[in-house]
């Protein structure tokens, strides 16, 4: 067998598998199976599903014409009507390419049960399907995704049993470094972009610059991620870029509550006088 045609298997096989179904908060993690098929084109997709839409990205495989897919949104069973052409393609064509994200805006109440299913209609393939009930604030993301070559037939894709998420207190591995401990606090959103502008001066004389704050929030007692990003204005002489690698972290989110005191310690026993009178 040739290199060219065991990478080829090796690429297929890590595309078919698992569709794993998260959430972030009172959640479980769902994991469906897909069976197989040939003749379809092979493609990746992951969805996200919050109660403001859908959005699906492709991850890799096979472009997707437009025309050839059908998407069937269902809500607490009933089928809804929303159709692919309702949607907006972030490229510049009607071809679902790598790389490219697919949003259709709806509203969904909390606790509805939302199920989505793209197929490709010259091959009747089963490109990607996901049921999951959607929680109040709580953005819901297939983090492996999708499938290839899955016919679409009733009851071949099946959800398997809830399980019970990694504890909030440990790390994927289950280790406990460099967790924060976490803030009380208020509902806010699950993710937020803030931007700001500022002067300074140097030695060459006054530059501005642009920075941005993506934040992604843990829905409850709050973590969130953010990542600076630097926009030099215009006609500046500066470095455009003075801080080349994002910065992340992990920060308790400042939500105006005092934090409950930590105990005093004890006071150290003073040592004991010396006896001046037995010397």
């Amino acid at each position: 067998m040739s290199d060219r045609a065991q990478s080829e298997s090796i690429g297929v096989v890590l595309l078919v598998g698992v569709v794993v179904i998260s959430v972030s908060v009172g959640g479980a993690y769902a994991v469906g199976t897909v069976t197989q098929s040939t003749g379809g084109p092979n493609a990746a997709v992951t969805s996200e599903i919050s109660t403001d839409g859908i959005a699906l990205s492709h991850q890799g495989g096979d472009s997707l014409p437009g025309d050839d897919l059908q998407l069937t949104v269902r809500v607490n069973g009933s089928e809804t009507g929303v159709a692919w052409s309702d949607g907006t393609l972030s490229g510049g064509n009607d071809v679902f390419e790598p790389g490219e994200r697919w949003n259709v805006s709806r509203s969904y109440a909390p606790g509805s049960l939302v199920s989505v299913t793209l197929v490709d209609n010259p091959s009747n393939t089963v490109l990607f399907r996901m049921e999951a009930t959607v929680a109040a604030q709580d953005r819901i993301i297939s983090d492996t995704g999708g499938n290839i070559n899955a016919v679409d037939r009733e009851g071949e894709i099946e959800q398997s049993d809830v399980s019970t998420p990694p504890s909030d207190e440990s790390n994927d591995d289950g280790s406990t470094e460099n967790i924060v401990e976490r803030c009380t606090g208020r509902d806010v959103e699950e993710s937020e972009t803030e931007s700001e502008s500022e002067s300074e001066n140097d030695d060459d004389g006054e530059y501005e610059y642009t920075y941005e704050y993506e934040y992604t929030y843990e829905i409850g007692n709050y973590l969130y991620e953010y990542e600076y990003n630097y926009e030099w204005s215009e006609g500046a002489d500066q470095d455009p870029n003075p801080n080349p690698e994002p910065t992340r972290g992990l920060e308790c989110i400042d939500d105006g509550i005092e934090p409950e005191p930590e105990p005093e310690p004890e006071p150290e026993p003073e040592p004991p006088e010396d006896d001046d009178d037995d010397d």
